[in-house]
């Protein structure tokens, strides 16, 4: 496996997010589209894949599963809850991308999301040690 700065691949990234969340907002008009996952924290290592989580509310998830799995991929069923579904997007602006469809509120939009934020939150405490340490040394 090869890992890149996910600067290298900022703009292409942004791109497809873009094309996501058009796809998906379409198809499922009162969803929440979330850039998660190495290539959504600054700085970061990534293996270059996209991944975004969808959130949809309670009432709406069966129809939300429907019409997502309509559109793309199952991707690991054996991870699936009664809360959670992956999928494979294929390609958009030539990096893989993966969409988490979660029932919003519940433990699995919580755990994402939770996931999602500590791993930004740790980054930009990683950055302001190592400027710590470089600026004691100049």
């Amino acid at each position: 496996m090869r890992f890149v700065p996910e600067r290298e691949l900022r703009e292409q990234v942004k791109a497809a997010i873009a094309v996501l969340e058009v796809e998906l907002e379409s198809a499922l008009p009162a969803c929440e589209v979330e850039h998660i996952g190495a290539t959504s924290v600054p700085g970061a290592l990534t293996k270059g894949d996209v991944d975004v989580l969808v959130r949809v509310s309670p009432d709406r998830y069966e129809a939300a599963m429907d019409a997502v799995r309509s559109a793309y991929e199952v991707n690991q069923p054996e991870n699936w809850t009664d809360d959670f579904a992956s999928f494979d997007a294929g390609r958009r602006e030539a990096l893989p991308c993966g969409v988490q469809l979660v029932r919003a509120g519940s433990p699995d939009d919580r755990l994402l999301t939770e996931m999602s934020r500590r791993l930004r939150a740790w980054r930009t405490a990683w950055i302001v040690q190592v400027e710590k340490v470089s600026s004691s040394r100049s």
